[in-house]
């Protein structure tokens, strides 16, 4: 993962060399692999388990306290915290604001909640945009799967969400971390709709669609997707000698975004 970088001049947070907002150079604010494992820890504490540092999410899924406390919280009571002795709550912010997925969201009074991805009850009204320009979806999945989808649909598995892909490629990559045998499914945009699903943009290439992709919306499965393989990349291992941001990275779960199988199919990705 690219570092943020932050503007010395108007503070804005990108991945840009240039600001993007004022034009002058900017400076790396944090590392690639502490802003990967920093927003893997946040999806799981805002998505399955934000007990575990202490934290209660309202109805709407908004943390009880704002992102500098949460950071103090993840310093002294998350299991890993050594890993964490830097963080601080504009660490949260620029992962926050720069995230390619869309995953966060930071109110006025400063607090943090994950947009989508939840296993809890709650009760998240979508602030995602509608999906405009889009006429498939795809939605990556293990072979041995397949059967079972086109007989009952692509179910979420806990979760409110399927998640979907505009990016074939990046639904081959994502059901790769779970399968050596992937296919990919293309779903029918028009077919949601007459379902009365509403496929909301959650990321760059990232859309969510309430509860279950109908079977008689998979227009076709992409059964031997070789040359989209070739194109796919393997996530980078984590460093070695970072046990506790590895075992953060696996917890936190970003697998099952962008299509591919996650908690919707086999693996689980939080």
């Amino acid at each position: 993962m690219k570092p943020v970088r932050k503007c010395p001049r108007c503070g804005t947070y990108t991945e840009k060399k240039l600001c993007p907002e004022c034009g002058a150079p900017t400076e790396v604010f944090l590392d690639g692999r502490r802003r990967l494992a920093l927003s893997r820890l946040l999806a799981g504490i805002l998505r399955h388990f934000p007990e575990e540092v202490g934290v209660e999410l309202d109805e709407e899924g908004f943390t009880d306290c704002d992102v500098h406390e949460l950071a103090e919280r993840i310093k002294t009571r998350w299991k890993n915290r050594e890993y964490y002795r830097w963080l601080t709550g504009e660490h949260i912010v620029a992962v926050a604001e720069t995230c390619p997925k869309g995953r966060f969201e930071i109110d006025e009074r400063g607090r943090i909640r994950a947009r989508y991805g939840h296993s809890r009850r709650l009760h998240v009204r979508p602030t995602l945009p509608e999906a405009e320009d889009v006429d498939e979806l795809y939605h990556g999945t293990a072979r041995e799967n397949l059967e079972r989808i086109l007989r009952e649909g692509i179910r979420p598995m806990g979760r409110k969400y399927v998640h979907l892909t505009d990016d074939v490629s990046e639904a081959v990559a994502t059901a790769r971390r779970h399968s050596d045998d992937p296919v990919v499914l293309v779903v029918d945009v028009s077919c949601l709709r007459r379902h009365g699903l509403v496929p909301r943009k959650a990321g760059k290439t990232v859309y969510v669609v309430p509860g279950r992709v109908p079977p008689e919306c998979i227009s076709r499965v992409i059964k031997h997707p070789r040359r989209v393989l070739s194109r796919a990349t393997p996530p980078k291992a984590a460093p070695e000698g970072r046990e506790g941001a590895q075992e953060d990275s696996r917890r936190g779960g970003e697998e099952g975004e962008g299509g591919g199988p996650g908690r919707s199919e086999k693996g689980g990705g939080r």
